[in-house]
C-alpha cells in the first residue's frame, strides 16, 4: 500500500521536495494508516510531517481516549503534534447547524489556522469517503460537479489515500501492528452518512462487488469532464458579459445546461456563498418572463434593457409618515425615502387644463377626510384596484403584479383613518376616485422619474 499511496501523490501532484505536511490525526484507522505512512514517506520524498488533532468536544470521556491516544502515537514515531479544541454543540446552539456540518466546518477552520503559509494539509479521505459523498448528493440532487465526488487536491488540501479502500487502510494497520480507536458515532445510524456506509455501499456491492473501484473510476472520469466544461463554461461566459450583467439574447442562444452553467459562475462571481443549480434555475426563469427574482434570500437578479443585472436588495426602509391638512393644503413637494410627491388640489372649473389620463392619480375630496397621512406601506394595508375594481391587501397586489423589491418597499401611500387612498404603485383606491360630480381632486404626482402609475 505504501507504493500505491505514492503513486497517487505522484499522480497529481500531490507533493513535491522540501514540502511540509500538516496531517488530520482523528486516531481512526483511516487517519492512523495516512499519518504512518506519510512518516515513512519523509526520507523518499524529502518531506515534513507534522499532525493536528481536533477535539470536537461530542463525546466526552471518549473524545478524551482518542486525544491521549494520538499523544501516545505521535510521540511514538516522533511525529510533532498539535491539539485544537472546540465545542460542537456549544457552536450548534449558535449557528443552528447540524452536528455533522459543524465539525466539518470548525474542523477545516483549524486547519487553516494550525497550517503555515506554504504547508500542505493532509486528511485521510479514502474511496469509501468518496463513494459515500456520491451517493449522499445523489441523493440530494445534484450536477456533475457533485457527482465527481471529494477532490484529490483543493486548493492546500491534499488526499493521498482518495484511491484506497476502508479495508485496506485497516489492513495496513493490521500489517504493521498499528492500533487505532473507533468513534462511537460512527456506528450511529442517527448519520446520513452513517446510513449510506452501512446500508447503501454493501447493498450496491451485491450488485458489483468491485462497485467501490468503478465508482473511483467513475468520479476520476466525470472530474475530467467537469474540468472541461468548467473551461468552455468561462469562455461562454466571457462572451456573454456585457457591462451591466449578461446579455439575455447570448444566453438564449446557448444550450440550457451551458447558460445554467454561466449564470451560475456569474453568481459565484458577483457574491460570496455558496449558489446551487436552483439558483441557477430561478435566474434562467427571467430569460422567459419576469422582471427580477431574488436568491439566496440576500440578493437581486433583475431583466433591464435585454441583460441580466446582478445587484445588492434594496435595503429595508425605516417606517416614515408625513401628516397633512387637506383644508390647508394647496400645492406643495413631500420628500420621501424614495422620491418626491407633489400634491395639487384642483377645482372643478380648472380641471378642463388636465388631460384625462392624469385622473387615476387623482382623489375626490368629497370622498375623503380632513386628515391625511402621506406614510410608508403598512401590514394589512387594503386597496381596491382602480381597473379590477377588487380589494385586497396591497401586498397580494404588488406580488401579483411583480412589482420589483425595490419599488414595494418604497411604495408610498396616502391614507385617512384606515382608508388606503392612493398608492406610488396603483394610483388612486376605486372609492375615491373622482366623477362627473366632483368638484375638487386632489391630485399626487412623483417626481425623480416620473409618475409610476401612468
Amino acid at each position: 500500500m505504501l507504493k500505491a499511496v505514492e503513486a497517487v501523490i505522484r499522480k497529481y501532484g500531490m507533493l513535491q521536495k522540501g514540502d511540509r505536511v500538516l496531517v488530520g490525526l482523528s486516531g481512526g484507522a483511516d487517519s492512523v494508516c495516512l499519518c504512518h505512512i506519510l512518516w515513512r514517506l519523509q526520507e523518499p520524498l524529502g518531506i515534513s510531517v507534522r499532525a493536528l488533532h481536533v477535539n470536537h468536544g461530542i463525546r466526552g470521556e471518549e473524545a478524551m481516549r482518542d486525544e491521549n491516544f494520538c499523544k501516545a502515537f505521535c510521540e511514538k514515531f516522533d511525529i510533532p503534534l498539535e491539539v485544537y479544541h472546540c465545542s460542537v454543540p456549544t457552536e450548534c446552539e449558535k449557528t443552528k447547524e447540524g452536528t455533522e456540518e459543524c465539525a466539518r466546518r470548525l474542523r477545516y477552520a483549524a486547519f487553516a489556522q494550525y497550517a503555515a503559509e506554504k504547508e500542505k494539509i493532509a486528511t485521510a479521505h479514502t474511496a469509501n469517503d468518496n463513494a459515500e459523498t456520491v451517493l449522499l448528493h445523489m441523493a440530494r440532487g445534484t450536477g456533475l460537479k457533485g457527482l465527481c465526488g471529494i477532490p484529490p487536491i483543493r486548493g492546500k488540501i491534499i488526499r493521498p489515500l482518495i484511491e484506497a479502500g476502508r479495508a485496506e487502510t485497516e489492513a495496513y494497520c493490521e500489517r504493521e501492528q498499528l492500533s487505532f480507536v473507533t468513534d462511537s458515532t460512527n456506528l450511529s445510524k442517527a448519520y446520513a452518512r452513517n446510513r449510506v456506509r452501512m446500508d447503501a455501499l454493501p447493498a450496491l456491492e451485491t450488485v458489483n462487488p468491485a462497485a467501490l473501484q468503478a465508482m473511483t473510476r467513475m468520479t476520476a472520469l466525470l472530474t475530467e469532464e467537469e474540468n472541461l466544461l468548467c473551461e468552455l463554461t468561462q469562455k461562454a461566459l466571457r462572451q456573454a458579459e456585457t457591462a451591466e450583467g449578461l446579455s439575455v439574447e447570448i444566453l438564449k442562444s446557448y444550450p440550457k445546461g451551458l447558460s445554467l452553467r454561466v449564470i451560475q459562475q456569474k453568481l459565484k462571481n458577483t457574491w460570496a456563498g455558496e449558489f446551487t443549480l436552483a439558483h441557477a434555475e430561478a435566474v434562467f426563469g427571467l430569460l422567459q418572463s419576469g422582471r427580477e427574482v431574488q436568491i439566496a434570500d440576500a440578493h437581486i437578479v433583475s431583466k433591464q434593457n435585454g441583460s441580466l443585472i446582478f445587484s445588492q436588495p434594496p435595503q429595508s426602509l425605516s417606517p416614515w409618515s408625513v401628516s397633512l391638512s387637506l383644508d390647508t393644503l394647496q400645492e406643495e413637494t413631500i420628500e420621501t425615502p424614495a422620491y418626491r410627491v407633489r400634491f395639487q388640489k384642483i377645482f372643478r372649473k380648472d380641471l378642463q387644463n388636465f388631460h384625462k389620463e392624469l385622473f387615476p392619480n387623482a382623489v375626490d375630496c368629497a370622498k375623503i377626510g380632513t386628515n391625511l397621512e402621506l406614510r410608508s406601506r403598512q401590514s394589512g394595508d387594503r386597496f381596491s384596484h382602480p381597473k379590477r375594481k377588487v380589494t385586497k391587501t396591497l401586498k397580494k397586489w404588488l406580488n401579483e403584479e411583480k412589482i420589483p423589491a425595490s419599488e414595494r418597499n418604497a411604495c408610498a401611500v396616502l391614507s385617512s383613518g384606515d382608508d388606503v387612498l392612493w398608492t406610488a404603485n396603483f394610483g388612486t383606491s376605486a372609492p375615491f376616485l373622482p366623477n362627473e360630480k366632483t368638484e375638487q381632486i386632489l391630485f399626487l404626482s412623483i417626481l425623480n422619474g416620473g409618475n409610476t402609475n401612468e
